[in-house]
């Protein structure tokens, strides 16, 4: 398991059956709203809506907390579209 892998708490959550896994819906766009929900204590994952992405991942992920990401339709190019450098994104559709 690489280092990125280790450090995904929604991940590790899964696989070590460790009980509950916490986390938030972010409603609010903006990376300061994402930075102040994943910071929040027992928090393991924040979800985004699709629009609001680009700016909430890299700082979900920068505290450590797992960003999920709501794709508005399964569409293949809305999967593909997300950002290389966000790697830890999981993208995920609830709609």
């Amino acid at each position: 398991m690489s280092a990125l892998q280790a450090a995904n708490r929604l991940r590790t959550a899964f696989t070590k059956g460790a009980g509950p896994s916490f986390g938030l819906w972010q409603m609010i766009p903006g990376a300061n709203v994402s930075r102040v929900l994943a910071r929040s204590p027992g928090v393991d994952w924040v979800l985004v809506d699709y629009g609001a992405m680009h700016d909430a991942v890299p700082a979900i992920a920068a505290t450590g907390v797992s960003p999920v990401v709501r794709l508005p339709d399964m569409q293949g190019w809305m999967v593909k579209r997300k950002e290389p450098r966000q790697p830890t994104a999981r993208i995920t559709g609830l709609g």
